[in-house]
């Protein structure tokens, strides 16, 4: 047998003592249901017990009980007295264990005053006292035997201190489900599971346990409220101490809106025209910038008052040189500015590329707090020039802030998709996620971010800039707002495209941001595609679109040409005999006639031999292809433009014009009468016939054919299949 392994033999232990618990906890619960409920005790009608038989009793049951190690004496609160074993003890409530050495005992049992009343006893009545002592012994000898048995019961379930903390565990795990429990413990450290009542019965057990979950929950309490309110204490404290930032406002007119606006030559993040841009109160330099532009004047300089409102002019006009070259230039920081001839044009982020007149010219890069080399560039721009310079920007050694960064500070915006269009204060930015905004002014700003197909969370956020926190970060979650869509081509499983993309073939599944989306079709053989088109992706619809290829098959017959979409097409003239097998002839078969009225070539079909009994009956034979792409579910015709003649038999008074058609051996429809004569000849006269349940892919065979009915020629002008 394969040795058990220590959790195995745990997990054994554990349900023995779960099961011992439970079996416990019933007949505990069966005997309180089953006993009489204690009332006050009334007196029996047997004789009462006088005093000297009380303590002669006690002192008997003292020296008896005495004698054995087993039994400890136990009081109650009213000085009763009861020998009880340990297991006994166990289980009682009201007396309690007194304090007494082996010694002492002795000297009671044999020289003490109890000693005197059981020997004074025992001369007055030495035979009750007998009866008595031989009880009390019995008594004593059946009560140790059980506490052995209990011990010995206990000695294997309690085998080491590892079974001794499973026995308590499950003791703690099976009563903390028992409604009504609760855990104590005394000053030995012992612990018992009691009720309420048990424990208002008993004055040992008198300090409650915190269990486990208990301790964790209040432990949690405490923290989450000793944060929340140290997050309140710093909020008062930094609303509190926070400065008032001063503010002033720039109003730009002109008449461009798709400038840049420069505030002392640092683009001016949100701004956005025909809107106040907020500034801080003092001089400013004012320039608006446009690349292929030139601004007039160049730059103003201006003084606002706090909460006063500055409105600054421009005119752009559109740069038209005859003769002009391109500039471009490079550097390792975007947010330096470029001076061309000494003026202001702009910065390295969004004029990186200079068309300029044709001349001489001195160019050079700044950015406070940074050398640059080389310090200028000086050059000769001819028509059609492109010339490219570069600049090295490195920290002065002792850099000191300027004034306005004192008033601004940076905005760190974070998305979890990047690439998101950033608003500033309402107004979008030129750019994206991720990046930091630079020389925002002290104060409170609203930031979101916008990306098509995604919903930002949290939608938007207020920040605030402090001369002392002058740099904050804010993070947003997009989650996608795409839509399950499902898009389907009937019949043939054809490409698609949606916004110019490929995104499968046939049935796509796949997901798209709301809103309009256009779509386009690949083009399939002897199919019209649809045509372009646009759909519409919400939340309200089942977003299911299905787009339907026609079809575009034809197979034109006529006697003087049979054309197809690949030329697998022929016709084939003949005759039937009695065997009703095409037996292929171009001598005895339908004759080739031209139509005055059509001015075209039709065939005539009628009997195949003139002197021949019997004459046979003139066919057709039209063999074409069906390529295996084709869907042979839709409908498929054929269209005879067949119709009576006046041409009769020889020996015939009045003729009657009949044919049949077979497709790939079955027969589609025999003896069909023209439905018009030769003179009604038109293109909108002919008989159509369903015929796609009979075809199959590759090549296939329909045979026309006069019937025995038939005594006047049959005029056939064309057949098509479509």
């Amino acid at each position: 047998m394969a040795k058990k392994s220590k959790r195995q033999l745990e997990e054994e232990l554990r349900k023995k003592i779960r099961e011992e618990l439970h079996q416990k906890y019933e007949q505990k619960k069966e005997k309180q249901q089953t006993e009489p409920v204690q009332t006050e005790p009334t007196q029996p009608p047997a004789q009462e017990e006088t005093v000297d038989e009380y303590l002669w009793h006690q002192a008997l049951e003292a020296q008896v009980y005495g004698a054995y190690p087993e039994f400890v004496r136990c009081e109650n609160h009213i000085n009763e007295v009861k020998w009880l074993t340990p297991w006994e003890l166990d289980g009682e409530y009201e007396f309690y264990p007194t304090e007494e050495s082996w010694l002492m005992r002795l000297k009671n049992k044999w020289f003490g005053k109890q000693a005197k009343i059981v020997k004074a006893a025992e001369e007055k009545n030495p035979q009750e006292v007998a009866a008595l002592r031989d009880k009390l012994k019995a008594d004593a000898k059946a009560r140790i035997a059980e506490f052995r048995e209990k011990q010995e019961q206990a000695r294997k379930t309690k085998k080491s201190e590892l079974e001794k903390k499973i026995f308590q565990e499950e003791i703690d795990r099976f009563y903390s489900k028992k409604k009504g429990y609760k855990k104590y413990t005394n000053h030995l450290n012992e612990f018992r599971w009691m009720t309420d009542e048990e424990f208002r019965n008993q004055d040992e057990f008198l300090e409650e346990v915190e269990l486990p979950g208990q301790i964790w929950r209040r432990r949690i309490l405490i923290t989450v409220v000793s944060v929340l309110a140290v997050v309140a204490f710093v909020w008062l404290w930094n609303t509190y101490k926070s400065e008032e930032v001063h503010r002033a406002y720039l109003q730009i007119t002109s008449n461009d809106n798709h400038a840049q606006l420069y505030v002392d030559k640092v683009l001016a993040v949100g701004f956005s025209a025909g809107q106040p841009y907020r500034i801080t109160p003092g001089a400013h330099t004012i320039s608006l910038v446009r690349k292929g532009f030139t601004s007039e004047p160049r730059s103003q300089t201006i003084e606002v008052a706090e909460n006063d409102t500055a409105t600054v002019a421009f005119t752009l006009q559109e740069n038209k040189f005859a003769e002009s070259g391109l500039v471009k230039l490079s550097a390792p920081y975007k947010d330096a500015e470029i001076i061309v001839n000494g003026e202001f044009v702009g910065s390295l982020e969004t004029m990186s590329e200079l068309n300029l007149a044709s001349g001489v010219y001195t160019l050079t890069l700044e950015k406070p707090g940074y050398s640059v080399s080389p310090p200028q560039q000086a050059f000769h721009l001819h028509a059609g020039d492109t010339l490219s310079f570069s600049f090295h920007l490195r920290p002065h050694k002792q850099y000191r802030k300027r004034n306005s960064a004192a008033v601004s500070g940076f905005i760190e915006v974070r998305s979890s998709v990047k690439d998101a269009d950033i608003y500033l204060d309402g107004q979008k930015t030129s750019f994206q996620t991720d990046y930091i905004l630079q020389d925002i002014p002290l104060g409170s700003h609203s930031v979101r971010v916008v990306k098509d197909g995604y919903k930002g969370y949290p939608n938007e956020q207020v920040v605030k800039l402090t001369e002392k926190n002058n740099r904050v970060q804010v993070s947003f979650t997009l989650s996608s707002v795409a839509k399950r869509v499902v898009l389907r081509t009937r019949p043939f499983a054809a490409n698609l495209f949606v916004d110019g993309k490929p995104v499968g073939k046939g049935e796509v599944r796949i997901s798209l941001p709301q809103g309009t989306h256009s779509i386009d079709f690949a083009s399939v053989p002897y199919y019209d595609k649809p045509k372009v088109r646009e759909f519409t992706v919400s939340s309200a619809s089942d977003n299911q679109f299905v787009f339907e290829y026609t079809l575009n098959y034809s197979v034109l017959f006529e006697p003087d040409k049979t054309s197809s979409a690949e030329n697998k097409a022929s016709v084939q003239q003949g005759y039937l005999l009695n065997d009703e097998s095409f037996r292929r002839s171009n001598e005895n078969g339908p004759e080739v006639r031209t139509n005055s009225k059509i001015n075209s070539k039709v065939w005539m079909l009628g009997y195949a031999f003139r002197y021949r009994n019997p004459p046979g009956k003139d066919a057709l034979q039209l063999i074409f292809d069906i390529p295996p792409t084709l869907d042979l579910t839709q409908p498929i015709y054929l269209k005879l433009w067949a119709y009576r003649t006046n041409d009769l038999y020889p020996l015939i008074l009045k003729g009657d014009t009949r044919y049949s058609v077979f497709v790939n051996q079955f027969a589609l429809k025999k003896n069909i009468r023209p439905a018009f004569s030769d003179k009604d000849i038109a293109p909108d006269h002919f008989q159509r016939f369903q015929i796609n349940e009979l075809l199959h892919p590759g090549y296939n065979r329909i045979l026309i054919t006069t019937t025995d009915q038939t005594t006047a020629h049959m005029m056939l002008w064309k057949a098509t299949i479509e």
